[in-house]
């Protein structure tokens, strides 16, 4: 059986997932900008932390940017979608991943430990480790050769 077949949309099917993602962070904040409301992050962080940022206005000072960042990063990958197999397709992929595997490392090494509720900073990086691998691992993949290429060979 001929894997290759399955790498193009399996790579898609990634790509379509990390745009649904990151869309979703990028509305959580903007919405949450917009209302100085951010669940998500009060669930990420130790509340007493997660309470002065909310009502100092801290979180709101930055969360437009960050919002704006995960929305841009999701548009990225929705225009993958739309790349025919190769080499640029394959160095969208990888920079999909090294956005989650960069934000993991950074989370585990500079911001500090007690900022997170137990286990959590790990948790979070964990998942993020996953899923750059994952999408690394699917930039990894042959594409089917052509025919051309096939008789040339």
């Amino acid at each position: 059986m001929n894997f290759s077949r399955c790498t193009l949309p399996l790579q898609r099917i990634l790509l379509g997932l990390q745009a649904i993602q990151f869309f979703y962070l990028s509305f959580s904040y903007l919405n949450g900008t917009y209302v100085n409301q951010f669940d998500m992050l009060e669930r990420l962080f130790k509340g007493e932390l997660a309470q002065i940022c909310t009502t100092t206005g801290c979180w709101q000072s930055l969360t437009p940017f960050v919002g704006s960042l995960y929305g841009s990063v999701a548009i990225l990958c929705v225009l993958a979608l739309f790349f025919r197999a190769g080499r640029e397709l394959r160095l969208v992929i990888i920079n999909i991943a090294s956005v989650q595997i960069v934000m993991a490392t950074v989370r585990l090494a500079i911001v500090p430990a007690d900022f997170y509720p137990d286990g959590m900073q790990w948790q979070l990086s964990l998942t993020q480790f996953v899923i750059g691998a994952l999408l690394l691992l699917a930039a990894a993949l042959p594409y089917p050769q052509s025919k051309e290429k096939a008789v040339l060979r």
